[in-house]
């Protein structure tokens, strides 16, 4: 096994690569009584196309939650749940754009608990009939998702922005898109990505690591698997945004809109690509957030009562979203624009956004949870874990911020949704 010293802070991460390809990550925390499990598939609603073997295949959006549901179903395995309920423990899963996780947690008996998550995850079996009696139930899911606002529209915000990314289509997929899913496509996915060398487990909690770690290269022992060779192919985006302004009507309450900016990488040339979300991020709290000057000004003047910023990189772009509840959406957006003009960040700023970023990466170990989803998201964004957080703080520096800062005020690629109550 492999020790990454988190941080050098002495939180000790123990890693192994299997010979099937798979990579499992263990973080002893001594001080809880439970123990979390995931097992993470680098596949998910990004994946929209894929070439294996010489042979391009479209994949039907929404198919990555669909083959979750599949996986994690216990409807006619009994004895398996009655199993999982004496142990005490519970079972999830989840599909995200970038993987899909299936955890199981508990607080005793580790073994059978690793071994019946991975007997569920890699030996998967589902039939025609149980593919087609799945859909009414994700069809369900869509509705009630449907009727979450939130959900809706910020949806809707990015698909102003996008032409052909995959973040325009909803990680569940429409209905149509539910009803033309067939068993044999939901198979050649399972096939083609829920293999070892596409995967990884994470084991966070009190547990003994050795005898963990046997537990999971038993399973595989007498098993074998091909190597993942499928190429995900992205879909070409046009730079600028889909749609520059759209106003609807939705069944809120009050009036809300979203200023959504779309940045092409390019443009960000000369610094490199692993601190520009950290550059961004500081300069929108800076500018933006709670205490700054802009939304205590227009707090107390009750333009909104509600005010949010955000920023994610989809693909080569990154995108900003400001979000409000607000009355006066004109008023307000006109605020936006000016003061992108005029951003600015002191090196006070940054010295403050800095200690903030430090002191959080110090207390992430203190919540096991936290460790499991630091590991998820970055082996799913970076295929490894690169134990370099606090290195990236440190290197941050005001002239790389000012150089972001010249881009950002320069922007004017926008998209602006305005959304009004249903009368």
């Amino acid at each position: 096994m492999k020790i990454i010293n988190y941080n050098n802070q002495g939180d000790l991460i123990y890693t192994e690569k299997l010979s099937n390809g798979l990579s499992v990550y263990m973080f002893n925390k001594e001080t809880t009584d439970n123990f979390y499990v995931t097992i993470g598939v680098k596949y998910a609603s990004k994946v929209l196309k894929y070439k294996k073997d010489n042979i391009v295949y479209n994949v039907t959006p929404g198919i990555a939650h669909f083959l979750e549901h599949r996986v994690m179903d216990f409807t006619n395995d009994k004895t398996i749940s009655n199993k999982i309920e004496s142990l005490g423990s519970f079972t999830n899963a989840y599909t995200s754009y970038d993987g899909t996780n299936y955890n199981i947690s508990g607080s005793k008996n580790i073994k059978d608990n690793i071994e019946i998550l991975l007997e569920k995850v890699f030996s998967s079996k589902f039939t025609k009939e149980s593919v087609e009696n799945e859909k009414g139930i994700i069809i369900e899911e869509i509705g009630m998702t449907n009727d979450r606002a939130n959900t809706v529209l910020w949806d809707r915000a990015d698909d102003n922005l996008f032409f052909n990314s995959y973040i325009k289509n909803s990680i569940l997929g429409t209905i149509d898109d539910v009803k033309s899913i067939t068993y044999k496509e939901l198979k050649r996915v399972y096939n083609d990505f829920y293999v070892p060398s596409n995967m990884f487990i994470v084991v966070v909690g009190n547990f003994n690591k050795e005898e963990t770690l046997d537990t999971i290269k038993n399973y595989f022992k007498d098993k074998t698997y091909k190597l993942f060779t499928s190429k995900v192919l992205k879909p070409r985006e046009k730079e600028q945004v889909k749609i520059n302004y759209e106003e609807i009507e939705y069944n809120i309450e009050k009036q809300r809109f979203y200023y959504s900016i779309k940045i092409h990488s390019k443009y960000f040339d000369k610094i490199k690509p692993i601190y520009i979300l950290k550059y961004i991020e500081l300069v929108l709290g800076t500018n933006f957030g709670e205490f700054s000057d802009f939304y205590t000004e227009n707090d107390k003047k009750y333009l909104f009562t509600n005010f949010s910023t955000s920023s994610y990189k989809i693909d080569n772009y990154y995108v900003i979203n400001i979000a409000a509840v607000s009355d006066h959406s004109k008023d307000l957006i006109e605020k936006i624009k000016e003061k992108f003009k005029n951003l600015i960040v002191t090196k006070e700023d940054l010295i403050r956004y800095k200690r903030l970023s430090i002191s959080w990466i110090i207390t992430l170990c203190d919540d096991m949870f936290d460790v499991e989803e630091l590991l998820s998201s970055t082996l799913y964004s970076n295929n490894k874990f690169k134990n370099k957080e606090k290195e990236l703080i440190d290197y941050l520096n005001i002239e790389d911020t000012n150089k972001v800062i010249k881009v950002l005020s320069k922007m004017d690629n926008t998209s602006i949704l305005k959304v009004n109550p249903k009368k």
